[in-house]
């Protein structure tokens, strides 16, 4: 094990009512530690996997992966990270992409496709993970009023970011830690703790009625699986702990999905650039959740689910002017869209999309940022 690694066991809390942690479990964290320092220096090398596209879905030819597992067959829990680093996105051959070149035959009015760029994008030392459970309250008329997210297991606590602070407290019978904004106080909250098995977890929430003592009931009332068995979720609530008004609108099926190494984007930009024009992303994924949710709910920011979106149910945020919009364009493919105006005009764009050869004069190997 090397001083990194070491360095990082040092900042381990300690085990359940402050005993130190028994050397088997230290051992199994120092592997677990220096099998991702080995992935995360390689990903940026890992080749892309080819997409072929089948009847309404794509088949896809899976690349090395990292190895996120430990012994005994259990895998080895993700880190949600203070800071991360994606490398630049590279071009890559547009025949590369077959069912993901999509360009929208419909735009609002004075709005024209200007490149359509492939590339690829690997994740670096970023962690994108799947949430393990989504509560969401219905305003009505596709409105969502708030909305609940549980993130985890992780295998190390959550630190904060400069856009989370942490406050001591006590939940569960543990030490705990109370998120929240400290440049938009009032804007959304949480709790963050690690359980007595080591695995951490994050739940916040956000909208109306989505207060402390409401996020403090269901953290205290979840069942949670640092290693589910086959079939078992990792995160559970029962009903008689939902909160009024809400209903579970995901829980992952076992742990939740992680995201690969690299990822094939498919970019479309528009003359005007967005705001005034769109962006429009077809994106590969190794997750599983439904694209996107109402991370918090604000003053003139609205969120809308059931919406049809290419056949599928898509989920919109508007503000300030501008919409964001995503769906499950096939399995393992999702798209999103960044428009000005509205949703309906934005469902629209998207609904508009088709397939365009691999020698449309309107895509470029060009990528922003770089030379050329």
């Amino acid at each position: 094990m090397d001083e990194h690694d070491l360095t990082t066991l040092g900042r381990e809390p300690l085990g359940p009512a402050g005993r130190a942690r028994p050397v088997e479990d230290v051992l199994r964290r120092g592997r677990g530690l220096r099998r991702r320092v080995v992935a995360a220096r390689a990903a940026a090398a890992v080749a892309a996997v080819a997409f072929v596209a089948g009847a309404g879905a794509l088949a896809t030819r899976s690349g090395p992966k990292p190895d996120v597992t430990m012994g005994g067959g259990e895998r080895e829990l993700p880190v949600k990270v203070e800071f991360c680093d994606r490398p630049a996105a590279e071009p890559v051959p547009a025949g590369e992409l077959d069912g993901l070149r999509l360009v929208p035959t419909t735009l609002p009015d004075g709005i024209e496709v200007d490149v359509a760029r492939p590339v690829r994008q690997g994740i670096g030392t970023c962690v994108d993970v799947d949430p393990a459970l989504v509560l969401r309250a219905d305003g009505g008329d596709r409105t969502v009023e708030a909305e609940i997210t549980l993130e985890g297991p992780f295998g190390e606590p959550f630190r904060g970011t400069d856009e989370v602070a942490l406050e001591p407290t006590q939940l569960r019978g543990r030490e705990a830690a109370r998120t929240y904004n400290p440049t938009a106080p009032g804007s959304d909250t949480g709790f963050t703790w690690t359980e007595e098995d080591g695995a951490s977890w994050l739940l916040t929430g956000g909208g109306a009625g989505v207060d402390e003592a409401t996020l403090r009931g269901v953290a205290e009332a979840l069942v949670l699986r640092e290693q589910p068995s086959d079939g078992e979720p990792a995160a559970a609530l029962p009903d008689d702990a939902m909160p009024d008004g809400f209903e579970v609108t995901w829980q992952a099926p076992g742990l939740p999905a992680v995201e690969g190494p690299s990822r094939l984007e498919w970019i479309v930009t528009t003359t005007p650039p967005v705001p005034a024009g769109c962006e429009i992303k077809i994106v590969t994924t190794a997750r599983q959740a439904p694209p996107e949710r109402l991370f918090a709910a604000s003053s003139g920011v609205g969120g809308y689910h059931e919406l049809d979106v290419r056949g599928q149910e898509g989920f919109a945020i508007q503000q300030h002017g501008e919409v964001f919009l995503y769906w499950q364009e096939a399995s393992g493919v999702v798209g999103s869209l960044r428009c000005g105006g509205d949703v309906d005009t934005a469902v629209r764009v998207a609904d508009s999309l088709v397939e365009v050869e691999p020698d449309d004069p309107r895509i470029t190997t060009a990528v922003p940022g770089s030379p050329g």
